[in-house]
This record gives structure tokens, C-alpha cells and sequence, in this order.
């Protein structure tokens, strides 16, 4: 009896470790990269984002133009929190947390369309976009300052 309920006790401890965050909707967090807390320029408005946005995307680099920072096939995993902070973490690279979503103000409202200024470890702007209905739909690799396109991370 007295090892059965050792037996439990170590079977208890072992399964209740603290690392099963990756359930539905609950941040994977980005405790061993940098944080990224850029302001808005002159063309860029600060937003909130709406409420369909977080959630946990699995991406695949899809199309890559010549002057591109990944290649095609490259995987990345973006997260928009409740906090509305996106955590980055692409194959390759540590992962960082940007906050400070805004949009341009080339896009019209409601285009579905939010911006992320990565100016710690990548030096990029990742434009998150999402469909009319509100799918996820892809990100943009795009400069941080000016027009550019450097390709796009497209679901898995």
C-alpha cells in the first residue's frame, strides 16, 4: 500500500509540471528574447487590436523576394496576445516580443491590416493581415521605414 501511494505521489509530481502552456489560447510567452516597445511614426496610428486576432499561428515562408532576410520554407510561429503584443519566434533565430501595434495610414479602416515594429532583432515590420471575415490570413515581411515587400509568412 505504502508504494502505491508513493507510486501516485511521484506520478502527481511529474505530471504537473509547469511547461503544458501551449493549450488553447494561452500564451507560449517569450521569456528568453528581447522585448520591443517601438512608438508609432508620423504615418502610423497607434490601434487596439480587435479580439479575433489572438490566437497562435503556425506559418511557412512562402514567397521570398531577392533582397528577402528568410527563404522559402523557412517556419515561424506568431502569437497575438491579450496584451496585444506579437511574439515572433522563426526558425533560426530567438524569438522576441514586439508591442505596439498600429496601422499605416495608406490602409484604409478596417482593412485587417497590423503593423509590428520590430527594431530589436530583426529590424523589420511584420504586417499581420486577416481576411473580411476574419481569418487569419497572412504576414507581411515588409522595411521598417518605406515601402517594401520582402516576402510572406503564409499558414502551414
Amino acid at each position: 500500500m505504502k508504494k502505491l501511494v508513493l507510486s501516485l505521489a511521484l506520478l502527481a509530481l511529474f505530471s504537473c509540471s509547469g511547461d503544458d502552456d501551449q493549450g488553447g489560447g494561452s500564451s507560449s510567452g517569450c521569456s528568453s528574447g528581447q522585448v520591443c516597445d517601438a512608438a508609432a511614426a508620423s504615418d502610423e496610428v497607434p490601434i487596439d487590436m480587435p479580439a479575433f486576432t489572438v490566437g497562435v499561428y503556425e506559418t511557412v515562408f512562402d514567397y521570398a523576394s531577392d533582397d528577402s532576410p528568410f527563404s522559402n520554407g523557412t517556419t515561424a510561429t506568431f502569437e497575438i496576445t491579450e496584451d496585444e503584443s506579437l511574439i515572433v519566434s522563426i526558425d533560426g533565430f530567438d524569438c522576441v516580443e514586439v508591442k505596439n501595434p498600429y496601422a499605416k495610414d495608406y490602409f484604409t479602416p478596417g482593412s485587417n491590416n497590423f503593423f509590428y515594429k520590430d527594431e530589436c532583432l530583426h529590424n523589420l515590420a511584420f504586417n499581420v493581415s486577416f481576411d473580411t471575415s476574419d481569418n487569419f490570413n497572412e504576414v507581411n515581411v515588409q522595411p521598417l521605414v518605406g515601402a517594401g515587400f520582402f516576402g510572406q509568412f503564409k499558414l502551414q
